[in-house]
């Protein structure tokens, strides 16, 4: 049952997590996953219990870091004359 539980939570972390583009998808997931069976173990509750709490706070997480990159305006690119020189080493 707690692999059955484990699949399903690492597909909704990973989908989770893509939204933010981390360089390292398949470490947060497995850092997520680790996380949720040392709280588990620490705090003496069900796995599920355990997962869904990281899933949680890992949501919560997610949404406040998209507010905060919307929040920031995107970057202008080079005018086209420029990003040619703009591609030349120094």
């Amino acid at each position: 049952m707690a692999n059955r539980l484990e699949t399903g939570y690492r597909a909704k972390l990973r989908w989770l997590l893509a939204k933010v583009r981390p360089r390292r998808l398949d470490f947060g997931v497995d850092l997520l996953l680790r996380r949720a069976r040392a709280l588990s173990e620490r705090e003496a509750v069900p796995i599920s219990e355990a997962l869904a709490r990281v899933y949680e706070f890992t949501r919560w997480r997610v949404k406040k870091r998209l507010e905060r990159t919307a929040a920031v305006p995107p970057r202008r690119a080079a005018p086209r004359r420029l990003a040619g020189a703009a591609a030349l080493p120094l």
